[in-house]
């Protein structure tokens, strides 16, 4: 009896180990099919973001190469990378849109105001909205991109001459660098223009730095001491066609937009659109909150300015010295019938960026500008004393992701502000 009831537990130990086995072999084969649709969902979703950022990449070329593409929305004006297994796509036809069940992107470069954009964004000037697609397979990917080119290829353009003083520095900000680096080192080639025929059109003084070009019809003149320009000096060139902003372009009394009244400079922030008719003095400093200031006559800011906005004015533009209030981010637009003066902190302490435009020439010293000055035709041009210029090349920031992060892409790289830029 004891051999029959040892071989019974033996059996059973047996059938019992056998499905113990069988449900660890069934668990296992479980795990390996689960791992295999993971991996394969993993695949797919990589393979998608890859074609989203190509899109992105495709579409960024197309602009740099005709900044009209997509402008006017119409047929045809989108991109498709293609592979195998997947599909990128960026289109700015809304008809196209609807049919590929994609988002639309929106080409602002040449507009002067801002546009509407996709699911009610708000796309400014200067800039392309960039909605790519990304598909493998059931997955898919959503990169959103925001491409800004700056409106002007030089960091400083002037109709008349160009007379630097006293360690001024003109080159090109690295894409993503802030806040602007002080060593020459870090910085990137940026050009300087002047349209003046006479035989000291361009005057670099002592400790003056060109990264870039120097270009005129007519001559340049170099300081005795720490003169460098590491790029080509071109003498006897032929002029180029400046652009002119005029102010009263921008008007909101003319074009027929909401604007309050500005009847004096005791206001310390600005919101919306305002306007003023005679000369107006600010004794405190003002900030601007994504505001606009039109002033028909000057504008005298004795304590300097802070925020993001535009001051326009159709005589002279004066920031005196309280200098560029940094405590924020500021970022503006200076457009000036008459004289744009600047004075600043120092280098490091006073720095704005935007874009500069006076049709009577531009006086700054003692701070950074980042961006571009521009001048119409008058004589006097531009006059720089202990200031950096830094010309910030085309960039392409990526605003949203969806579905998953990515490594950095191309246009994200050093390298594709060096091969933008020069």
């Amino acid at each position: 009896m004891a051999g029959h009831r040892s071989r019974g537990i033996s059996l059973g130990g047996t059938l019992l180990a056998v499905a113990v086995i069988a449900m660890l072999a069934f668990s296992l084969a479980s795990l390996c099919v689960t791992h295999m649709r993971m991996s394969n969902h993993e695949d797919r979703a990589e393979q998608a973001s890859n074609a989203a950022r190509s899109a992105v990449s495709a579409a960024i070329a197309r602009v740099l190469v005709d900044p009209n593409f997509g402008a006017g929305r119409e047929a045809g004006a989108e991109v498709r990378i293609e592979t195998d297994e997947s599909l990128g796509m960026i289109t700015f036809n809304e008809e196209a849109a609807g049919a590929n069940n994609l988002p639309l992107s929106t080409n602002n470069l040449r507009g002067t105001e801002d546009a509407s954009g996709a699911e009610g964004s708000v796309v400014p000037s200067a800039t392309v909205q960039l909605l790519a697609i990304g598909r493998c397979g059931d997955t898919e990917r959503r990169i959103d991109a925001v491409l800004r080119l700056p409106p002007f290829p030089w960091a400083i353009a002037s109709g008349g001459r160009i007379e630097t003083r006293n360690g001024v520095r003109v080159a090109a900000l690295p894409f993503g660098v802030w806040p602007p680096p002080t060593n020459v080192a870090d910085m990137l080639p940026a050009d300087l223009l002047a349209n003046g025929d006479g035989a000291q059109a361009i005057v670099l003084g002592n400790d003056s730095i060109v990264l870039g070009d120097v270009e005129t019809p007519g001559k340049v003149v170099l300081g005795s001491t720490g003169v460098d320009i590491r790029g080509e000096v071109r003498s006897g060139s032929a002029p180029v066609d400046i652009p002119h902003l005029r102010p009263t372009d921008y008007d909101p009394e003319l074009k027929g937009n909401p604007y309050f009244d500005l009847e004096s400079g005791d206001i310390e922030t600005i919101v919306g659109s305002a306007r003023s008719g005679r000369d107006i003095v600010f004794s405190q400093p003002l900030k601007l909150d994504n505001g606009q200031l039109y002033v028909d006559g000057d504008i005298t800011l004795h304590q300097g300015v802070e925020g993001i906005g535009v001051l326009v004015a159709t005589g002279d533009i004066t920031i005196g010295a309280g200098g560029l209030r940094l405590e924020g981010a500021t970022e503006l637009a200076v457009v000036s019938g008459g004289r744009v003066k600047l004075s600043g902190q120092s280098k490091e302490g006073s720095v704005v960026r935007g874009l500069f435009f006076a049709e009577k020439g531009i006086e700054a010293t003692q701070m950074t500008l980042v961006g571009s000055l521009l001048t119409g035709d008058a004589s006097t041009g531009v006059s720089l004393d202990q200031v950096n210029v830094l010309y910030e090349p085309p960039q392409a920031i990526t605003t949203k992701t969806e579905f998953g992060d990515f490594k950095e892409p191309f246009w994200e790289s050093e390298d594709f502000t060096k091969a933008w830029l020069r």
